[in-house]
């Protein structure tokens, strides 16, 4: 059973990342999978640092809310 929390927590987590609005999921991948700064990201998404910043936040918030408290709120 230990080993398969993990894993269902993975796939909950992606799932709620695929869900996200196109930009947003891109904020997060490429601030979180990638390891991008916040510069790189809005070069990339073609935006201002500030527009991708906001980006991020609500990706982050939108999956607060799809995963419930399963993540932490401070990060």
């Amino acid at each position: 059973r230990e080993r398969a929390e993990p894993n269902e927590r993975e796939r909950m987590v992606a799932a709620a990342i695929d869900n996200l609005p196109a930009r947003q999921r891109s904020a997060i991948m490429l601030t979180y999978g990638e390891g991008m700064s916040n510069a790189e990201v809005a070069e990339i998404l073609d935006t201002s640092v500030s527009a991708g910043e906001t980006l991020l936040v609500r990706g982050k918030q939108n999956l607060r809310r799809s995963l419930g408290g399963m993540i932490d709120k401070d990060e």
